[in-house]
C-alpha cells in the first residue's frame, strides 16, 4: 500500500502490484485506474519509448479521440479514471499543437 486515505464520503488507495508493476487507484475499494511505473520518470530524449498497454492504452487514447472529432474545439472535459493521464494527453497535445505543429506527447 502506497496511499491511503479515508474520507468523509470515500476511501482512496493507491497500491503497487503485478508484474511489470503498476500504481492503482482505488475508491471505496474500487479500482480506477493504472499507472505504469515508468509513467513517472521524467521524459527526455534518452528516456526510453514504453507501448501502451492495460489501462494506459484507455487513458491516453480516449482524449485524442475527442481531439479528433472535434479538432478545433476550444474547450473540453475530459472524465478520466482518476490517475490523471487522460487530462495530461489531452493539454499536451494541445500545448505541442499550438507551440511547434507537430502535437502529441513526447
Amino acid at each position: 500500500m502506497v496511499f491511503y486515505r479515508d474520507g468523509r464520503t470515500a476511501t482512496v488507495s493507491l497500491t503497487r502490484a503485478g508484474d511489470p508493476p503498476v500504481l492503482i487507484i482505488a475508491t471505496n475499494g474500487k479500482p480506477d485506474g493504472s499507472l505504469p511505473l515508468w509513467w513517472q520518470e521524467p521524459c527526455t530524449e534518452a528516456t526510453a519509448r514504453h507501448p501502451l498497454s492495460g489501462d494506459a492504452t484507455t487513458q491516453s487514447l480516449a482524449p485524442l479521440i475527442a481531439l479528433a472529432h472535434a479538432p478545433r474545439a476550444r474547450t473540453a472535459a475530459v472524465i478520466g479514471q482518476g490517475t490523471g493521464m487522460s487530462s495530461h494527453e489531452r493539454s499536451c497535445f494541445r500545448r505541442r499543437s499550438l507551440e511547434d505543429g507537430r502535437g502529441g506527447c513526447p
